[in-house]
Formats: structure tokens, C-alpha cells, sequence
């Protein structure tokens, strides 16, 4: 068994299994002298491995304090960091242990000012209206159980600390001033007394530094780190504002062994939404069968000149409305008749045990009866003859 073969198998864990299959999985890894390497790799690569499974499935996390879910995806994490997301409902940056399955740390940011935010809101207070008539409520115990939804902004915005304690690193006053001066030739004589000055005040500046160091660590007041602010992107003209939407929901029954979760994401463009969904169904009692499904699908908007000079209300409520028409379609028609009867009619029955072709179970007892039973009979007499 390879690396890639163990990561393929934790990658298809529903959330509400991981904890058995990562269990099971490190016993397969760590078993043997000659899969120790292995262990160890897995081991290392776990972090990395966990956060593309929580970032494919969509997971629900909450953050201190708060009662709202957050949502665990790509297009929610940061470009920098592999490890730190948004939620931009609830001004928060938050770093996930994805190892851990816990939030390392959430801080509150100030969000901008801009038009663009209106019809966000808008989007944001529309989506927790459809989320509430048409998705059971998100649990408040089990955060993967039920619906949760979220709203981001593209271009992605940067999250910089502005104020307090600088962390930018200039140069010292040494190196500025060095850098001001004029080259000029220097006899041997000047450039050695030049060096020794330079070198005195390098120590001078050293040791200052190191007390200014130990004075700031000694310092526990927080406002001196300054304040988190949302700074705005830079415009380009190739990728006008749009919006990502995600939706998902999750439910599972332990007991009688089966769970389910959807994830569908909607980047809301000017005239279209690209829709992508994805379904995952699970069931492992006396087995183990699973089925995956995902759904991509282009959803037209009203582009016209009343549309685009609407409010940011009538906007989201254009956008909500046409995602709700795409969900209903796609249970009634594309899943119900795709993949729940291809499931049946394809999948299930290449499965099942076929049927002689009376259609009836073999009687063992009453084998002689059958035609084939006579044959072999038949077949025995005239051997022995």
C-alpha cells in the first residue's frame, strides 16, 4: 500500500467517520516493520491530508463565542497561509488545527466600506432566509449536522494589522545613514578609523535593540499589536467584483449505519452563476457502498438595464431566486432521474446476485426436480453403462 493509496481512502471518510477511518488507517500504516516509513510519512502528511478532506466536504466549525457556523473551504483560506480562513459575515480571521480538529486562534477584523458591501449583505440576509425554509437548522451540538451558509467577495481582500507595534523591519540607522552618504575614495588610514566607528556604533545599536526587545515582551497590553483592517484590492478591470456562495448540509444516523452531505458552491458573475454541487451518500451496514456524485450547471441571470440599475436587494433576491429554482430542478429531475435511477438500474444491479432463469431460488433439496438436475442424472447413467 502506497501513501497516495492511504490518503485516497481518508480522503472518501464521510466527516461524521473520519475519527474511525483515520483510526483504522494509521493501525494498516503502523503494522509491520516494513510500513514503518509509511506510518511516518502518513503521519507527516496527516495536516495537509485533513485539510483538503474538511476543505472538499465543506466543514462546519464555530468559533469562540459564537453560535453561527463558519465554513471550511478553498475559496474561504487564505493564499498566504494554509491554515487560516475568513468569515466575512462575522468579521473574524480564524487559524483551524486541522490535526486537532479545533480552532487554533479568531480575531476580529474591520471590515470596509464600499457599495459592493451592500448587495452583500443583502446576499448574506437572503441566503439565512432560503437557508431557513428549505434546510434543516444547523445543530447546536454537532456543527456537521444540518445547513450552514456563507457569503465571500472576490477579488479576495488582504487582512493586514494596522497600528501599534510595527513589524516591518527597516534599516537601522547605521545602514540608512551609510546608504545617504556620497561614495568617496578614502586613504587606507580613513576607511580603517570609518570602519572602527561604524563597527562601535553597530554595537551601540545592538545593544539597544536587544533592551528595546525585552521591554516589548515584558509589555502584555494587546492594543499594542494594533487593529486587524480589511484593506481593499486592487482593481482589475479582467476580473470585474462577483460573489461566492456556498450552502452546505449534512445529516447521518449512526445507528442505523448511513450519513449524507451536500456542498454546492454559486460564483455569482454579472449575467451568469456557475454552480457546482456535489453529493455524497454513504451507507455501511453488513457493507460498504457510497455514492458521489457532482453536478456542475450554468444558471442565467436577468441582465437587463432595469436588472442592473436595481437595488442591491432586488439584486440578491434575483440572485437567491434563481439558485432556488436550480436546487429544485436539480432534486427533481437531474438527481432523482440521473444518478438515484442509473444508481439502481446500472450500479445496484451489476451487483446483485443474478437469478436463474425460472426467476426463483434454487431448491438444493429438490435438485433432482430441476431439468438441469436430470440432465447430470441422465449423463451418469450413460457413463456407467
Amino acid at each position: 500500500m502506497s501513501l497516495e493509496d492511504v490518503h485516497d481512502l481518508l480522503l472518501q471518510a464521510p466527516l461524521s467517520q473520519v475519527n474511525s477511518v483515520l483510526a483504522d488507517l494509521r493501525g494498516l500504516v503502523s503494522s509491520g516493520g516494513s510500513s514503518s516509513r509509511l506510518g511516518r510519512d502518513f503521519e507527516e502528511s496527516l495536516p495537509g491530508a485533513l485539510r483538503q478532506l474538511h476543505e472538499d466536504q465543506g466543514k462546519v466549525v464555530r468559533l469562540p463565542g459564537l453560535e453561527a457556523g463558519s465554513i471550511l473551504t478553498k475559496e474561504a483560506r487564505s493564499h498566504d497561509k494554509d491554515a487560516e480562513y475568513r468569515d466575512e459575515a462575522q468579521s473574524k480571521v480564524f487559524s483551524y488545527d486541522h490535526a486537532a480538529d479545533k480552532v487554533a486562534s479568531s480575531e476580529t477584523y474591520r471590515a470596509v466600506s464600499s457599495s459592493d458591501n451592500e448587495l452583500k449583505t443583502e446576499l448574506e440576509r437572503q441566503l439565512g432566509a432560503y437557508l431557513r425554509d428549505h434546510y434543516p437548522d444547523l445543530d447546536p451540538q454537532r456543527t456537521n449536522e444540518g445547513a450552514c451558509g456563507s457569503v465571500l467577495s472576490l477579488p479576495t481582500t488582504r487582512i493586514q494589522r494596522r497600528g501599534g507595534r510595527q513589524e516591518a523591519k527597516g534599516k537601522t540607522n547605521v545602514e540608512q545613514g551609510a546608504a545617504n552618504e556620497e561614495e568617496v575614495e578614502q586613504t587606507p588610514q580613513e576607511t580603517a578609523m570609518a570602519e572602527k566607528a561604524t563597527e562601535d556604533e553597530k554595537e551601540e545599536q545592538k545593544a539597544m535593540g536587544e533592551k528595546a526587545v525585552r521591554v516589548v515582551d515584558e509589555d502584555d497590553d494587546e492594543d499594542d499589536e494594533g487593529e486587524l483592517v480589511e484593506l481593499i484590492a486592487d482593481a482589475d478591470a479582467s476580473s470585474p467584483p462577483s460573489h461566492i456562495i456556498t450552502i452546505v448540509s449534512g445529516k447521518s444516523n449512526a445507528k442505523n449505519f448511513w450519513s449524507g452531505r451536500l456542498l454546492s458552491t454559486y460564483h455569482c458573475h454579472a449575467d451568469v452563476i456557475e454552480a457546482h454541487t456535489k453529493l455524497q451518500i454513504h451507507y455501511y451496514e453488513n457493507g460498504n457502498v457510497q455514492l458521489n456524485a457532482e453536478v456542475p450547471a450554468i444558471i442565467p441571470l436577468n441582465t437587463s438595464a432595469a436588472q442592473a440599475s436595481a437595488s442591491p436587494a432586488a439584486q440578491a433576491k434575483a440572485i437567491i431566486s434563481a439558485i432556488g429554482k436550480h436546487e429544485q430542478h436539480l432534486q427533481e429531475t437531474q438527481l432523482e432521474r440521473d444518478v438515484y435511477e442509473g444508481l439502481n438500474e446500472r450500479a445496484f444491479k451489476g451487483l446483485r446476485r443474478q437469478l436463474p432463469v425460472t426467476r426463483q431460488k434454487v431448491d438444493w433439496d429438490k435438485v433432482t426436480n430441476y431439468r438441469l438436475g436430470q440432465d447430470l442424472a441422465d449423463h451418469n447413467e450413460g457413463a456407467a453403462a
